[in-house]
C-alpha cells in the first residue's frame, strides 16, 4: 500500500509495474470514501528502472487526509499497474494505528464468571 501525505510539495511513490511502460503514462486516484476519481495526471516519461517504476507528482487539489484511494496506472489504457494508497500526515508510521482513540481497554479485569 502507498502512504502519502496532504503537502502540496512534490510526492514520490514506487511500484512494481506489470510491465515497462514506454510511452505516455496515465495515473488515476479514485476515492473509497467519496466513490469518484479524485485525481489524473500524465506522465511523459515514465521513470523505470530494475523492474520500479517510480511516480512523482504533487496533488492539486490535495490529498484528504485520513482517506483511502485506488489508484490506477494505464498506458494508452492498458493497466499497467492497480494497487491502494493511504493518506496521513502522521510521521511515526510504525507506530501509526487506525485506531487510534477508538477502542478503550478495561482497566480491570477479573477471573470470575457465572455458570448457569
Amino acid at each position: 500500500m502507498i502512504v502519502l501525505n496532504t503537502s502540496s510539495d512534490e510526492q514520490t511513490f514506487t511500484v512494481i509495474p506489470r510491465f515497462e511502460p514506454t510511452a505516455t503514462i496515465t495515473i488515476t486516484f479514485f476515492s473509497e470514501q467519496q466513490n469518484k476519481q479524485t485525481h489524473s495526471f500524465t506522465d511523459d516519461t515514465p521513470n523505470y528502472s530494475n523492474g520500479y517504476l517510480t511516480i512523482a507528482n504533487t496533488y492539486d487539489p490535495a490529498l484528504v487526509d485520513q482517506n483511502k484511494y485506488v489508484v490506477e496506472i494505464k498506458e494508452t489504457g492498458v493497466l499497467c499497474w492497480r494497487g491502494k494508497c493511504f493518506v496521513t500526515d502522521q510521521t511515526d508510521l510504525p507506530k501509526f494505528t487506525i485506531n487510534e482513540g477508538v477502542y478503550d481497554e478495561p482497566t480491570q479485569s477479573s477471573n470470575e464468571f457465572i455458570i448457569i
